[in-house]
């Protein structure tokens, strides 16, 4: 079982039959800075943190593209301003998706049902 998969959605991707397609959100990883507390940050730290934030999304985008393309999935759009980017995908492609590095978690579309 993988950490950014819940018990519940990798329960009912084993229920479906190998070669169904379903739709999962990827949320992509971000580049995680810890402020302290006790400040908050100038304009020029925020703009950086910002700058940082895009460009790793950005990389993290590319790669995971990659990996949904090599596992015969469709990537639906690209990642929204919180880094969410839609897919369509067999179920053990998305339990392997889950394994990558530039992905935090996965969630369900919804619920998850067959598209015909």
């Amino acid at each position: 079982m993988s950490k950014k998969l819940s018990y519940q959605f990798e329960y009912r991707l084993d229920q479906y039959d190998p070669d169904t397609v379903v739709r999962a959100i990827v949320v992509l990883h971000r580049n995680r800075v810890a402020v302290p507390a006790s400040r908050s940050l100038n304009r020029g730290e925020r703009m950086a943190k910002l700058k940082n934030r895009k460009q790793t999304m950005s990389l993290a985008f590319s790669q995971v593209k990659k990996t949904v393309t090599a596992l015969n999935g469709r990537v639906l759009r690209k990642p929204d301003a919180l880094g969410n980017v839609y897919v369509e995908l067999m179920p053990s492609a998305i339990k392997s998706l889950a394994n990558s590095e530039w992905v935090d978690a996965i969630m369900e579309d919804q619920k998850i049902d067959p598209i015909k």
